[in-house]
């Protein structure tokens, strides 16, 4: 029996199709990476799983179960439901909020302390939420959201706007949640945090899934490219649209974004034949456009760049 299973999932609102047709089959105890840019259908996707929204055609199966009147009680108590941002009140003491939600699960006081021991919250339990850092409120999320002990716990970027310490913390809870056999569904825009936790990635756009699998399948399936990276002081018009038509003219080798407000340009080769004679030829026409260039980097690509190579978008887009 799956965790999640989806069939030919499709959302529509008024005339937009925001989910054109998902197909998704999650095994228990895995860990879900679905990764895309603002507007893909990310945020639809993960509302329609949790059921709180009823999809326009297809099959939803979460534990075996459709969200329905019949099931609706069960499947609240094998979820949990952590989002990018949670309000609380702000009088209310860490402990204090934790055994608010308790008492709706009917959770054991000792299960509350284990979960306030578990997401490091032991010195912040008095403290009014008003006083939590950025980070210590997303755990306090966390621990609401795994209080009554759920299968399946989706996380909608959880550790968007953490600093990196912050975020860090996150991932170890997490890593302890996925050796503990819960399946967890995760949406985020750091590349890095899909990479680290992931056992499977879902990439989707526009509304349907372009490329899906383990985070070595994708890259060897859909990276087999190179990318150069030209940083430099500056750039005036005249030299940008130069380049954007030698870009435009070759088309079929290239896709491009300048970044840092002009600093550099990113230029993705399509293939990897003769790579070499490219990177002098473009060392070459920065040279003659009076481009002066201040850092230069080669590397394979990763999974921004894969994404950036079938949609033409970033992750963060």
């Amino acid at each position: 029996m799956y965790a999640i299973e989806v069939i030919g999932l499709k959302k529509q609102f008024g005339n937009f199709w925001a989910l054109k047709e998902i197909h998704l089959k999650i095994p228990r105890g895995s860990f879900i990476s679905i990764l895309g840019p603002n507007g893909a259908g990310k945020t639809t996707l993960l509302e329609i799983l949790e059921g709180l929204q009823k999809p326009t055609e297809g099959m939803v199966k979460i534990l075996d179960k459709e969200w329905n009147e019949q099931n609706e009680v069960y499947l609240k108590h094998k979820i949990g439901l952590c989002l990018q941002e949670t309000r609380f009140i702000d009088k209310l003491s860490v402990k204090e909020i934790l055994n608010v939600f308790g008492s709706i699960y009917n959770v054991s006081s000792d299960r509350i302390k284990e979960v306030i021991s578990l997401l490091n919250l032991e010195d912040k339990q008095n403290t009014y939420t008003e006083h939590l850092s950025g980070g210590q409120k997303q755990r306090l999320a966390l621990a609401i959201s795994i209080l009554h002990e759920p299968e399946i716990l989706f996380l909608d970027e959880p550790t968007t706007g953490l600093d990196p310490e912050a975020r860090k913390n996150i991932w170890d809870i997490l890593l302890h949640l996925k050796e503990k056999n819960k399946t967890i569904i995760l949406t985020t825009h750091y590349m890095e945090e899909a990479e680290f936790l992931s056992d499977y990635i879902y990439l989707i756009n526009q509304g349907t899934i372009v490329a899906e699998g383990t985070l070595n399948y994708i890259l060897q399936q859909y990276g087999k490219f190179i990318t150069l990276v030209f940083h430099f002081d500056t750039i005036n018009q005249k030299q940008k649209q130069t380049l954007l038509k030698k870009i435009h003219k070759e088309k079929d080798f290239y896709q491009y974004e300048f970044f840092n407000h002009n600093k550099g340009i990113k230029i993705l080769l399509k293939e990897k034949n003769h790579f070499i004679q490219i990177i002098e030829k473009w060392i070459q026409l920065l040279k003659q456009l009076k481009i002066k260039i201040s850092d230069f980097e080669i590397h394979k690509s990763n999974l921004n760049d894969v994404f950036l190579f079938l949609t033409g978008k970033h992750l963060n887009e």
